[in-house]
C-alpha cells in the first residue's frame, strides 16, 4: 500500500493551518487529497519551478465545516492575555471600561489578520464580536476605534515589547512541543539587521526606518525587534534586542557588525552559543586567522586537527559549486582570544566552481 510520509516542516505548516482557518474537516481533507494522488501520482498541476516531480492540487473549504470549539478559543486567547496582565495601564481610572490585557489582545488579533491601524482593528473586532465577547473580559463591549488609538498612543513601548517577545518565546515552545523536537535541542536563533522599505519621509526629513530582529530559522517566527535610525546603529541595537529573548540552549548567528567583544560576552552569560563572522573590523584576530589558513593550507591542513564537511556538487546560480566546511580549535599561539568570551573554534567555508 502507497504511503504519504510528511516532513516535519509540512507538519508545522497543517498545524499553522489549523490554527489559522481552525477547521478539523479542512486538514483531513488535505491529508485525505495527499493519499488519493500517492495512487496517482500523476494528476494535479505540475511545479517543476519547485522541484523534480512536485505536483500541487487545489483544496476549497467549504460553507458548514465543524469551527473550533469556544472552550479551545478562549484558551488560546487566554494563553495571550496572561502575557499582558502585568502591563501597566497607562490610562486614568476614571471611565476606565475596558481591561488592558483584553484591548492589547484584539490589537494583536487584528493586525495579525491585516489591520493596519485603529479603524482596522476595530472593524474587524466587530467582524469578530460573537468570538470576542466571550472569550475575553469585556464587561462594556467592544472598545471602539478611539479607544484602541489612546491606549497604542500611550502605551510604553519598551514595556510592551517585554510582553510581546515572552509571548512569541512561549510560542517557540509551543511549536517545539508540537514538532516534536527535543526540548533541549539548540535553536539557531539568526540576528539580522533590514532596511524598512518606503518607510522614510523626505518632507520631514526622516530617513527610513532600520529594524533589528532575531528570526528563528527552524520556524520562521520573529521573536523580537529594535528599530534603529540607520544600519550604522546595529551594534547599539544588538545588546537591546538580545535582552529581549530567551538565549539559554539557542546558537546565535550574526553577521560581521556584530561581531563585538561586549556582545559574544552578553550571550554567553545568557547561556547561549554564538556563531560570529569574522572581517576586518576585528582586525587583529582576523590576521591572525588568515595566517594561519595560509600557513596550513599547503598541506591541506595536515598539521592542525580539524573537522570537515564537505558538500556534494550542486547547481546554484546558473553555476554547479562544491562547497567544503572546516573547523579547528582556536590555537594557543593566537594572541588577545581571552577577551572574546567563550570562544573556542574557528570555522571556514570555501566555495569551488
Amino acid at each position: 500500500m502507497t504511503e504519504v510520509h510528511k516532513s516535519r516542516a509540512a507538519s508545522i505548516d497543517l498545524d499553522n493551518v489549523w490554527s489559522y482557518i481552525a477547521a478539523d474537516t479542512f486538514i483531513r481533507r488535505i491529508l485525505a487529497r495527499c493519499q488519493s494522488y500517492s495512487h496517482q501520482p500523476h494528476l494535479g498541476e505540475s511545479r517543476s519551478e519547485l522541484g523534480r516531480e512536485v505536483r500541487c492540487f487545489s483544496v476549497i473549504a467549504c460553507d458548514g465545516e465543524k469551527p473550533v470549539s469556544r472552550s479551545d478559543v478562549n484558551i488560546r486567547l487566554s494563553e495571550i492575555v496572561c502575557h499582558f496582565e502585568q502591563l501597566e495601564d497607562p490610562r486614568s481610572t476614571i471611565n476606565r471600561h475596558h481591561p488592558l490585557p483584553s484591548v492589547l489582545t484584539i490589537s494583536l488579533m487584528g493586525v495579525l489578520a491585516g489591520a493596519d491601524g485603529p479603524t482596522g482593528i476595530s472593524r474587524w473586532a466587530v467582524a469578530k464580536k460573537d468570538l470576542l465577547v466571550q472569550a475575553l473580559d469585556l464587561p462594556y463591549g467592544l472598545p471602539s476605534r478611539c479607544v484602541i488609538r489612546r491606549v497604542l498612543s500611550a502605551l510604553k513601548v519598551d514595556a510592551f515589547q517585554s510582553c510581546f517577545a515572552c509571548w512569541l518565546n512561549s510560542l517557540r515552545d509551543a511549536a517545539k512541543e508540537k514538532a516534536g523536537i527535543n526540548a533541549e535541542e539548540k535553536d539557531h536563533m539568526a540576528i539580522d539587521g533590514k532596511t524598512m522599505r518606503h518607510s522614510h519621509n523626505r518632507a520631514k526629513g526622516l530617513g527610513p526606518m532600520h529594524m533589528v530582529s532575531a528570526w528563528l530559522s527552524e520556524f520562521g517566527l520573529t521573536l523580537a525587534q529594535v528599530a534603529t535610525v540607520e544600519k550604522s546603529n546595529e551594534i547599539t541595537a544588538i545588546p537591546e534586542l538580545l535582552k529581549l529573548i530567551d538565549l539559554k540552549g539557542s546558537v546565535i548567528t550574526i553577521d560581521a557588525m556584530g561581531t563585538q567583544v561586549a556582545i559574544a560576552e552578553q550571550i554567553v552569560d545568557g547561556e547561549g552559543d554564538y556563531i560570529l563572522a569574522l572581517k576586518a573590523n576585528q582586525n587583529t584576530l582576523f590576521q591572525q586567522v588568515l595566517n594561519c589558513v595560509e600557513d596550513h593550507i599547503t598541506d591541506d591542513f595536515a598539521r592542525l586537527k580539524t573537522a570537515r564537511l564537505e558538500e556534494p556538487s550542486k547547481k546554484s546560480h546558473g553555476r554547479v559549486d562544491s562547497r567544503m566546511y572546516l573547523q579547528f580549535e582556536v590555537p594557543n599561539a593566537f594572541s588577545g582570544t581571552s577577551r572574546w568570551k567563550g570562544l573556542k573554534t574557528i570555522g571556514m567555508s570555501s566555495i569551488r566552481a
